[in-house]
């Protein structure tokens, strides 16, 4: 739906796939023109979408939002079938997720990077050795899911919590910086490999793995009397990385700050943020149709660096708190009145019908923005105090007591902030 909106502006005909047990009328029908396709548990493989792609005659596929594990044998199949997908290109993405490789490119380009073990581990006894070796804390991660460890006992569980949400392959071990802050960094580069940094968000508050809020600009950049300095820094750290991981798109590059303000490396994402509604309110720029643009051999727009980031915005996500077991149809959707020009509401689940495991656990995602931060904030408060997305529990709870915290309120928090709001209650 988020990309067909901006192509429908920019008259770009598109093609939507839908399996064959998703029923018409669905997200999928924003596009232009739907077909239908089969799928296996409910995911349609990287072959069969490149295929339609190339039955469709399209110019190109757009892959959705960054992080998806299912995208590198997509960029693969692509590639083997000559088949542009939009700003992934396989051996970039490959280097961004295969941490050995991701930390060889940090090296090159002078960038500090989290310490951890050198290799993937394939099972729980081999994280044991390598968190003697590294220290505790350490947290175990892996396609976007991490939990976090204080001693052999929570090594354990959070070894199986990852596992249970990523099943297959091995997974990362490396020390734990509990009280730091996650900034991310978002560029653009173009074919000729000009790149231009266009923002700095904050991806503190996580909730079970997931990021439940991301904010824009950081507040740990603009409250703290060095501040600009430090977004220097790492604007300009993100742009020696970068450079080993060219791409024609947009790049995330997430580094860890601690308590003594040192940033460390911590991921690289090539792609459309999921969360990316408040770097547009903030930018200005519809990052879909910069990507296309880019995609299309465009060079970087000059506005993008005369342009100068304004206002504050926060992207919320309302993620089902249950498992994904079968689908089930939705109920009614309730989303209380706010002017659209501060407020953007998106659902990922259908009234009426069943819902898609595509964007699983995420039921809606909000977006709130205003000249100053406070206004923005009250404004996401309210909306997500009276939302109803029945039948499922979610953890809207959780991002209201986040929102109404004191220490969130005053912009001091760190990726700690859930679970010790969880513990107090």
């Amino acid at each position: 739906m988020r990309v067909a909106r901006t192509c429908k502006r920019l008259g770009i005909a598109t093609v939507g796939l839908r399996t064959e047990d998703e029923e018409p009328g669905g997200l999928t029908s924003a596009a232009d023109e739907l077909r239908v396709v089969a799928a296996e548990n409910g995911v349609i493989a990287p072959q069969v979408i490149v295929a339609a792609a190339q039955e469709a005659g399209v110019d190109a596929i757009h892959p959705g939002y960054a992080g998806d594990p299912g995208l590198l044998p997509l960029a693969r199949a692509a590639e083997a079938a000559d088949v542009l997908l939009v700003g992934l290109d396989p051996d970039m993405l490959e280097l961004a997720a295969e941490r050995r490789a991701l930390r060889a490119a940090a090296e090159r380009a002078g960038v500090r990077v989290v310490p951890g073990a050198e290799t993937l581990l394939a099972n729980l006894s081999d994280a044991y050795d390598a968190a003697h070796s590294l220290g505790f804390p350490v947290a175990v991660a892996a396609a976007g899911v991490s939990a976090g460890a204080m001693d052999e006992e929570e090594l354990g569980d959070a070894w199986a919590r990852v596992r249970e949400r990523v099943p297959e392959g091995g997974l990362r071990l490396e020390r734990d910086l509990p009280r730091a802050r996650r900034v991310r960094i978002l560029l653009a580069g173009d074919a000729s490999g000009e790149l231009h940094p266009l923002v700095d968000r904050e991806a503190s508050v996580i909730a079970d793995g997931h990021v439940l809020l991301e904010e824009c600009p950081s507040p740990e950049l603009f409250f703290r009397a060095d501040g600009e300095a430090l977004r220097e820094m790492l604007f300009d750290a993100s742009l020696r990385l970068a450079r080993e991981v060219t791409t024609a798109g947009l790049l995330s590059v997430d580094f860890l700050i601690d308590e003594e303000g040192r940033g460390w490396l911590d991921a690289v994402q090539l792609g459309l943020p999921a969360h990316h509604g408040a770097a547009e309110r903030v930018t200005g720029h519809d990052l879909v149709e910069l990507q296309l643009r880019l995609a299309a051999g465009e060079p970087l727009p000059p506005e993008l660096a005369a342009r100068a980031p304004r206002g504050h915005a926060f992207a919320a996500a309302i993620n089902s708190r249950e498992g994904a077991g079968e689908m089930r149809f939705a109920g009614g959707l309730y989303v209380p009145a706010a002017p659209t020009r501060v407020l953007a509401f998106e659902a990922t689940v259908v009234e009426g019908r069943r819902t898609s495991l595509d964007d699983w656990p995420t039921l809606a995602r909000l977006t709130s923005s205003a000249p100053v931060r406070h206004r923005a904030l009250l404004t996401l408060d309210r909306v997500v105090a009276g939302l109803q997305l029945p039948p499922w529990q979610t953890d809207a709870p959780t991002l209201r007591a986040v929102l109404n915290d004191e220490r969130f309120k005053a912009g001091e928090y760190d990726r700690g902030i859930v679970p010790r709001l969880r513990a107090s209650t």
